[in-house]
């Protein structure tokens, strides 16, 4: 008995139109069913990965066929892509799976991405069968080698930012005396040197997570530099932190953003942003007219020259 309300929504309403035209599912089916599982949380996807495999053939052959032809939005196709990735890694019937192989490797490719474990069980089916070797899924076969090859690199970049947060919170700890030890912050710095162009778009994602407290030693990390008194040069990373702090600390970001300002190029986007932080501060109070007018005036000149990204 399915407890799960969604997950029998979705199996009610599949089974009570399975016996229907084939094509009803590729053109219109596949809407309907998506706008349900567009509710599914990650416990509700879970959930119907036990339950799916008790299904018989036709029912799975709907989900999955709705799963590749269909589209609502980019979350829910993301969900969808990771769903086949499940089932192909976990089904049991080969005709099933093959099905999926054939049709789906381009949807499991796309989307988030996937993991390991999933992956590697489904290339271990591959191999063990052969199918890479096989000229008719030459090109499938790839597609999820291509897919194991992104969730690896993903894997290294989320272990960088997870130990960097690490550090970052411990340096919490000593928030106080941030400012006047030396060297404090010269670990931290070491694990950004380290960072990719890569490895600061999925930082800017995941720091929308991360506290205040964080934040602010983030920034403090970029501004302070390391024991020899060498600056992280990236000013338009630490425009982004501007951009994101509240603006009771924003503000004191002000302090150090002339040394990044000057160095490079910014992207005009991120001017308006930094522009729009201003504003915030200038009508909260928290910086007089005269500051304003210099960094308005400075966004200004910057906006001649910025890069378009």
């Amino acid at each position: 008995m399915i407890t799960n309300s969604k997950i029998k929504r979705l199996y009610d309403f599949i089974t009570n139109t399975e016996y229907g035209d084939s094509e009803y599912w590729y053109i219109i089916g596949n809407i309907d069913v998506l706008k349900i599982f567009k509710d599914f949380d990650s416990d509700d996807i879970a959930n119907l990965g036990s339950e799916v495999l008790k299904w018989n053939s036709e029912q799975i052959e709907i989900l999955v066929e709705c799963f590749i032809y269909g589209f609502k939005d980019e979350i829910t196709f993301s969900k969808q892509s990771y769903f086949l990735t499940f089932l192909l890694a976990n089904l049991k019937d080969e005709s099933e799976r093959l099905d999926i192989l054939e049709n789906a490797s381009d949807v499991i490719l796309k989307g988030e991405p996937k993991p390991i474990e999933l992956l590697n069980s489904i290339i271990n089916w591959i191999e063990v069968n052969e199918h890479n070797k096989m000229p008719y899924y030459n090109i499938q076969c790839s597609r999820i080698y291509e897919a194991r090859k992104l969730s690896t690199e993903y894997n290294i970049i989320k272990q960088k930012i997870s130990e960097l947060r690490q550090e970052i919170s411990s340096l919490t700890i000593s928030f106080q005396a941030f400012d006047e030890i030396d060297g404090l912050s010269d670990k931290a710095i070491n694990i950004i040197k380290r960072f990719t162009k890569e490895d600061f778009e999925q930082l800017k994602l995941d720091l929308i997570l991360w506290d205040d407290k964080e934040l602010e030693i983030l920034a403090k990390v970029f501004s302070k530099g390391d024991s020899n008194g060498n600056l992280l040069d990236d000013n338009y990373f630490y425009g982004y932190l501007f951009v994101l702090l509240p603006a009771s600390t924003a503000r004191v970001l002000l302090d150090d953003m002339f040394y990044f300002f000057e160095n490079q190029d910014i992207a005009f986007e991120l001017l308006l942003q930094i522009k729009s932080k201003l504003n915030e501060l200038i009508a909260k109070r928290y910086i007089e007219r005269t500051t304003y007018e210099y960094w308005v005036k400075e966004i200004t000149e910057k906006q001649k020259n910025c890069v378009d990204t």
